[in-house]
């Protein structure tokens, strides 16, 4: 069975909530005669689609055309330098609180980052580059003043 999510947005204002009223119908549509957990939690501002832009447009194109440059033997994608970020910035560990053995290792995506979280990876990213590569990564209001 495909793992369904469903993610609605709320307010709770004056000892009042108030949820979409279509929230109930697809709830039961979704889940119905199955065990569901529900989970209530501050909403956090996701990172942009100004941002998206800029990470896509500016700093994963800075880092691929570089690579592409340095490491032609190597298929270079968008895909691949996003990876790679991410492994290097957003590697997460969860260890045995015990032993401090590794059990297992991912990576964050950076859809789930908050805009302030995301913020911070960019400006990891081009200290990074500028320190490993000697790559300079405009900020987004310098892309700004180049174009105009």
């Amino acid at each position: 069975m495909a793992k369904k999510i469903l993610s609605y947005f709320g307010k709770v204002e004056n000892g009042q909530v108030t949820l979409p009223r279509r929230m109930r119908r697809e709830l039961v549509a979704a889940f119905d005669g199955v065990a569901i957990e529900v989970v209530i939690r501050k909403k956090k501002k996701h990172r942009s689609t100004e941002q998206n832009r800029y990470w896509w447009g500016v700093v994963v194109d800075a880092l691929l055309n570089y690579l592409r440059n340095v490491d032609p033997s190597e298929v270079w994608t968008p895909e691949k330098v996003h990876e790679i970020l991410k492994v290097k910035f957003l590697l997460q560990t969860k260890a045995d609180p015990e032993t401090g053995e590794v059990l297992y290792q991912y990576t964050k995506s950076t859809t789930n980052l908050s805009t302030s979280e995301f913020m911070d990876l960019i400006a990891q990213v081009q200290q990074w580059a500028a320190q490993t590569f000697d790559l300079y990564i405009p900020d987004p209001n310098e892309q700004v003043e180049l174009f105009n």
